[in-house]
């Protein structure tokens, strides 16, 4: 199916999530609210979170893994941001 794209503020495209509706970051694997696969980029930058079953940095606020879609709730290990 079609991601839908909108301009977040500062800037930044994000997709809608076909499945839940919910707003990602353009760089999202996976949906960060329901887990549902989205199309493949590179990580997004900003307060980041270290997946603990790939190691790949996630939005801070993120509910799964971008990368892998690891639930990340109280398993991911906070990273500064760069």
């Amino acid at each position: 199916g079609q991601l839908g794209q909108t301009l977040a503020a500062g800037g930044q495209i994000q997709v809608r999530c076909p499945n839940c509706h919910a707003l990602n970051a353009e760089s999202a694997k996976f949906c960060n609210s329901c887990g549902q696969a989205l199309s493949p980029a590179p990580a997004p930058a900003g307060a980041t979170v270290a997946c603990p079953k790939c190691g790949t940095q996630n939005s801070a606020t993120a509910k799964f893994c971008t990368n892998c879609g690891q639930t990340l709730t109280g398993g991911g290990t906070p990273a500064p941001a760069q």
